[in-house]
């Protein structure tokens, strides 16, 4: 019999120039699937001493600041209470459990991760421990095993595999659907299964973990699955379809498919590779999976270059010398809307740059030196900052604000930030909306700790102010169009130095105050609904018009009108009966599909 290795062919000599190969690399390249990176970890070795169990977590929380060490120490301590005998098992599971607390994918909440075990038995052996961690309700296992009373033999006081994963199993299941009857528990493990699998691919956060052996390392996609925890001997087509379970797409922020190596399949713990394909996949053509495993420092500190290179050249533009407003000129200018697809840029390389500097404090074996990671701690804390700034100038913040407690989550640990609640808040809804509810004097000395000075804290003040009287104007142009010629007096005025910071933040407050809570003026009596009074204000005072139009308008309109274009036009022909100017009927037409009263 000719073996699987002496019939190797590529996938060109099988079948001929008919197909294209689609090689990974291509793929990675393509953005069709994520890029895989490899991590050997060896626990055996700190099992048994003292002294290497604190050198162990020393390695675990290298790069972290005080106060998440402190944070991180209360779990290894409490770990250490649990875990007592130092079996191999339980350093893995101590390992994955501060993962979980450390790692930004499995912090969030947004990731997940699969661990594979060498047999079912040592699966449940897995579930067993993590029951004692704060994974225990996010844990699972899946496997072919399938429990039945047979297994329930007597040996003595020695517990049998077939007994002891019997016993998990129905632990497992009883806890899972609350249940008390064991046979009606075990007659639910397809559900069980399905359920679980559902749970593990649309909320990550709530199923955190799946132990498996076979089950699942084929055919099953979740995009939240990022790291795969391999305790298992594999190779070949095997473990190409499981390691291939971490690189599906998902959300911006899973920039790498995670491999964590305990079984050391490509004898990396041995000598130095860059790429470890040669080992574990001897039989694939080297050409097919070029690069497929490879090391995962490289990957990171090669990423993480090239958005800092990204970086760079998107902020040449700004002009020197470079100070805090030269950005949010730059990045926000006199036109918000104009200038939103650079800024959208700019935190998405951001985000790239802050990730990828987490991942290299997290590296097990570090690539750089304290001194030579301080330079890019300092470009992290300067674009962390950047970013802020730019996000509450521009008003985008409100719209990032999942992206914002994501990332303070994740750099909290990393980057002392000194952030307030009230930044919180206006995070939260906007400079504009904050200004006009606060005492102007709190307000003040609570944004300077977002920005530098007084010039950056007014023109973004202004910025936020401006995006929001663009957002109201359509449903009053009259209106909105007057706070928006006093707000360029006062931004001029400001400018000119008319104006102290102090001077120009009062009047800013009032005017904040009139876009937020819209003012109300003196009207004729019969002018008494908010759509008759922006109707009046918008006909330059004519109540008689300002009334007909809207009987006009509530006789006319049917149903879903606005966006139906037979509806619109059988309003505006009603409409045409009372305005004769064609640009005034434009305007009011317009102005009432945006009045809520109407629709």
């Amino acid at each position: 019999m000719v073996s699987l290795k002496q019939e190797k062919k590529t996938s060109q000599e099988v079948f001929g120039n008919y197909i294209h190969c689609y090689k990974f690399n291509e793929a990675v390249s393509d953005r069709v699937v994520l890029d895989l990176n490899y991590e050997a970890r060896s626990v055996d070795q700190y099992v048994s001493d003292p002294v290497k169990l604190d050198e162990y977590f020393e390695l675990k929380t290298q790069g972290l600041n005080e106060a998440a060490k402190t944070e991180l120490k209360k779990k290894w301590v409490n770990l250490q209470k649990v875990f007592s005998t130092k079996d191999r098992l339980e350093n893995i599971v101590q390992d994955i459990v501060l993962d979980m607390a450390k790692l930004p994918r499995l912090r969030n909440g947004k990731g997940n991760a699969m661990l594979v075990a060498e047999s079912i038995y040592n699966a449940c052996r897995y579930f067993e421990l993590f029951l004692k961690t704060e994974l225990k309700d996010k844990v699972a296992v899946i496997t072919s095993y399938e429990p039945n009373i047979a297994d329930l033999k007597d040996c003595g006081s020695d517990e049998s595999e077939e007994s002891y994963q019997y016993r998990i199993y129905c632990k497992m299941l009883q806890n899972f659907f609350n249940e008390k009857d064991e046979k009606k528990a075990l007659n639910q493990i397809k559900e069980f299964e399905e359920k679980v699998k559902e749970r593990f691919i649309n909320e990550p956060n709530r199923m955190k973990l799946l132990i498996v052996v076979d089950k699942l390392l084929t055919g099953f996609d979740a995009p939240s699955l990022t790291y795969l925890y391999m305790d298992k001997k594999m190779q070949d087509h095997g473990l190409f379809q499981a390691v291939c379970r971490v690189n599906r797409l998902d959300s911006e922020d899973k920039d790498f498919g995670c491999i964590i190596d305990y079984s050391d399949l490509f004898d990396s713990l041995q000598e130095a590779h860059s790429d470890y394909t040669n080992k574990a996949f001897e039989n694939y053509e080297r050409e097919d999976i070029q690069g497929l495993i490879s090391d995962k420092a490289q990957k990171i500190k090669k990423r993480l270059e090239e958005t800092r290179g990204q970086l760079k050249t998107l902020c040449e533009g700004v002009k020197e010398p470079k100070d805090e407003e030269d950005y949010i000129a730059y990045f926000c200018g006199s036109d918000l809307e104009k200038s939103a697809q650079k800024r959208r840029l700019f935190y998405q390389l951001v985000g790239a740059f802050l990730r990828m500097f987490v991942e290299l404090n997290n590296l097990e074996r570090p690539i750089h030196s304290k001194e030579e990671m301080q330079p890019i701690k300092q470009e992290a804390e300067f674009y962390r900052h950047l970013q802020k700034v730019i996000g509450l100038s521009s008003g985008d913040s409100v719209d990032l604000k999942s992206y914002n407690e994501d990332m303070r989550r994740i750099l909290d640990a990393y980057i002392k930030t000194t952030d307030s609640e009230v930044l919180f808040q206006i995070e939260d809804q906007g400079l504009c909306e904050v200004l006009a509810q606060m005492d102007i004097n709190d307000f003040n000395k609570e944004l300077s700790q977002a920005f530098k000075n007084e010039s950056s804290m007014a023109e973004s003040i202004a910025n936020n102010t401006r995006k929001r009287i663009i957002e109201k104007e359509a449903s009053d142009p009259k209106y909105y169009g007057e706070l928006s010629s006093l707000l360029n007096d006062l931004i001029l005025q400001f400018r000119e130095k008319k104006l102290t910071y102090l001077e120009y933040l009062q009047q800013i407050q009032d005017l904040a105050k009139k876009v937020i809570h819209k003012e109300d003026r003196n009207y004729p009596k019969k002018i008494n609904t908010k759509a008759l009074k922006t109707l009046y204000d918008n006909l330059d005072g004519n109540e008689a018009l300002a009334l007909e139009t809207d009987a006009c308008i509530r006789g006319n309109k049917k149903g879903d009108w606005v966006g139906h274009h037979q509806k619109e036009k059988n309003l505006k022909i009603a409409l045409r009966k009372i305005i004769n100017d064609e640009v005034l009927l434009e305007n009011v037409f317009n102005l009432a599909k945006h009045i809520k009263e109407y629709h």
